[in-house]
């Protein structure tokens, strides 16, 4: 399903799953590609966890790991910027009727929890030793930078 909506081409590598006191799931490899067949992300390893504690009190709190992720972003010189085209533009049949799923799962009749779920949950992201890359073809303007640890806890929409 995620290579339908992709101008590109995504590979993961061995999946491994856990469901002892979390769902938690780990892919050994990931490298993802532009339409031209650039790498523009890929990281060693990926975990997510999603407690089960969590679930239940629910408060969906996901976890994503990255270890040794590779970002490579680069804009072209008619100013087009790779990362911005990998997903694929639905026509306007397509985006009539995803609005229309919007809205059904708006509907409290339809799905009354989605939107308490939303509301509650958070996401925890962890990029480790990562590597930033950015050029700019125009302007010849690149920056590189390595080791870059970032960490972002508890997003939401129910927090500050």
């Amino acid at each position: 399903m995620a290579q339908e909506n992709l101008n590109g081409k995504i590979s993961l590598g061995q999946l491994s799953l856990s469901f002892w006191g979390k769902f938690k799931i780990k892919v050994e490899g990931l490298e993802l590609e532009d339409a031209s067949g650039e790498k523009v992300v890929s990281a060693k390893t990926i975990l997510g966890e999603l407690p089960l504690s969590s679930i239940l009190s629910s408060s969906p709190s996901l976890t994503l790991i990255l270890d040794k992720p590779e970002i490579r972003i680069l804009k072209d010189r008619s100013g087009k910027i790779n990362v911005l085209s990998l997903v694929k533009m639905k026509s306007e049949t397509e985006n009539s009727q995803a609005k229309k799923e919007v809205e059904e799962t708006k509907n409290p009749a339809v799905n009354p929890r989605v939107g308490y779920w939303i509301h509650r949950s958070s996401l925890s992201l962890e990029l480790k030793s990562a590597h930033l890359f950015y050029s700019d073809v125009a302007s010849q303007a690149k920056v590189d930078i390595k080791n870059l640890n970032i960490e972002m806890k508890q997003l939401s929409l129910n927090h500050p």
